[in-house]
């Protein structure tokens, strides 16, 4: 979520950015083609607690996560390779003086969560988080807090994966332009 400061009126910086981002999300979107494999998708909702507040005046908001599960029908263990969560809370524990690259808390619940359920992937959607934040519930802001906030959402998130529901199997249809 924070990074060094980048002058985008920088020419140089301006010209390398367009050069290089169209062909490296080009790159992306054929790899992501050339993957697709025929999968079973479950759900799970997790009630998380301790993370979120309202970054206003520190009301604790109802804040639910949701799993998506992808699970590989063509393997003999049917296990998931890919989780994607998606939760609603600003992710700045880290303050203003960090200019190092961080995803602040959600690199840990990654991290954690994908060896806990030994999945490969573990892709973080932030939702509308609006006034959410974690202004009232950190304790410090530092990379500790951060791996802190990571495992209370990983823990959560892994008990509410116990219990998840199939969803429908449809076939997900897509087309590519010529």
């Amino acid at each position: 979520h924070s990074s060094p400061q980048y002058n985008l009126e920088n020419e140089k910086l301006r010209t390398y950015f367009m050069h290089t981002l169209p062909s490296l999300i080009g790159e992306m979107l054929l790899v992501a083609e050339n993957s697709l494999k025929p999968s079973r998708i479950s759900h799970a909702t997790a009630r998380i607690t301790g993370v979120g507040a309202h970054r206003h005046n520190g009301c604790d908001s109802l804040s639910l996560m949701d799993l998506l599960v992808f699970h590989d029908i063509d393997s003999q263990e049917n296990e998931p390779f890919l989780i994607v969560a998606g939760y609603a809370c600003h992710p700045t524990i880290l303050d203003a003086s960090n200019l190092l690259y961080s995803p602040d808390f959600v690199g840990f619940f990654r991290e954690e969560l994908a060896s806990a359920i030994s999945v490969p992937t573990v892709v973080f959607m932030n939702g509308a988080a609006g006034d959410i934040s974690t202004r009232f519930t950190r304790r410090e802001q530092s990379e500790l807090e951060c791996r802190r906030f990571g495992s209370i959402l990983a823990d959560q998130a892994k008990k509410a994966l116990e219990m998840t529901d199939e969803i429908g199997t449809s076939p997900i249809v897509f087309r590519t332009a010529e």
